[in-house]
């Protein structure tokens, strides 16, 4: 009789798996959802391609999370969400999203750092984690990619914030936001307002803190004869080191030194205060024009020659 002898034979695989524990495992997270309370978009639609037509904020301050001390470090991201992260267009501070809208697409700031557009990655130290809390407010900036047409913007969850891939928070736009013109806005042709200064010599300031030669000018608003007001801010788009204060262009050639350009509000001399909203258009006027003086201030002991230009821009908000 033959034996048959039957031999199995296999490896055994053991898999050693290495845990590495995340932050959001040592932390109290408390996600919340922060929907824009906006219903309609009031926009200037013949501005430039480019321009930033309406803002939509919402106030997401607070703790979002409590974390045991020597908590790890975390990974903290921010996506743009379906079905508003279409790519239409992109500026300086990165992509441009649809909205729903042809012509009309769409920003918004990080919750960790509100300087930055989403998406956004940082790691977060454990000692800011204990707890971890944001400030400000985060805003939907809409922006004019082309032509725009009629219709509503989509909604749902535009953004969402994650510690370790965990959610933190998310902004949403509740309802589809319909846009129409805004009560006031800028005739073209003065979009883009030159204020030529005078000529002057650095010899005629005296201690820092005294000015030079001034200049009168005024922004002009055409307005619909109707009693929605609207809301204007100015920005210094060259810096500014405080109220009124127009940092010099120091990336043009042989840009001046020791001076700024001082805007003063005309009415009663006080300097302009900058990223501050003020009302306008409260009697159904059909013009409203904003009074200024430009002025050089010496702002150093010591005063360059050179050239000297400075810009601002403004923008005109509806609620």
């Amino acid at each position: 009789m033959f034996r048959k002898r039957v031999i199995t034979s296999g490896t055994l695989l053991l898999a050693l798996y290495n845990y590495q524990s995340l932050a959001a495992d040592f932390c109290n997270m408390s996600f919340k959802d922060y929907p824009i309370p906006q219903t309609i978009l009031y926009i200037d639609p013949d501005m430039d391609d480019g321009s930033l037509l309406a803002k939509a904020e919402v106030n997401t301050s607070g703790v979002k999370g409590i974390c045991a001390p020597n908590t790890k470090s975390g990974k903290y991201a921010s996506s743009m969400q379906s079905p508003f992260n279409t790519v239409v267009g992109s500026n300086e501070n990165g992509n441009i999203y649809s909205s729903g809208v042809p012509g009309i697409g769409l920003q918004i700031s990080d919750l960790q750092k509100r300087v930055n557009m989403v998406p956004y990655e940082t790691n977060i130290r454990y000692q800011d984690l204990i707890p971890w809390e944001t400030v400000g407010r985060t805003t939907v900036y809409f922006i004019k990619t082309g032509k725009i047409s009629t219709g509503t913007t989509l909604k749902g969850v535009v953004a969402k914030y994650t510690l370790d891939k965990q959610n933190i928070a998310t902004v949403t736009l509740s309802t589809n936001l319909a846009w129409t013109k805004k009560s006031c806005v800028v005739d073209p042709g003065n979009r883009n307002q030159v204020v030529p200064m005078p000529p002057t010599s650095y010899t005629v300031f005296g201690g820092v803190g005294t000015t030079g030669p001034s200049k009168n000018f005024s922004v002009t608003l055409d307005c619909d004869e109707n009693d929605l007001p609207v809301f204007v801010s100015f920005e210094a788009t060259t810096g500014s080191t405080g109220n009124g204060i127009l940092n010099i262009d120091n990336t043009v050639e042989n840009a001046a030194k020791g001076v700024a350009i001082e805007i003063l509000n005309r009415d009663d001399s006080s300097p302009l205060i900058f990223d501050n909203e003020v009302k306008y258009h409260s009697n159904m006027e059909k013009v409203v024009s904003i009074p200024f003086v430009a002025r050089y201030k010496k702002i150093a002991t010591t005063v360059t020659a050179g050239t000297a230009n400075a810009a601002m821009t403004f923008t005109i908000n509806q609620y």
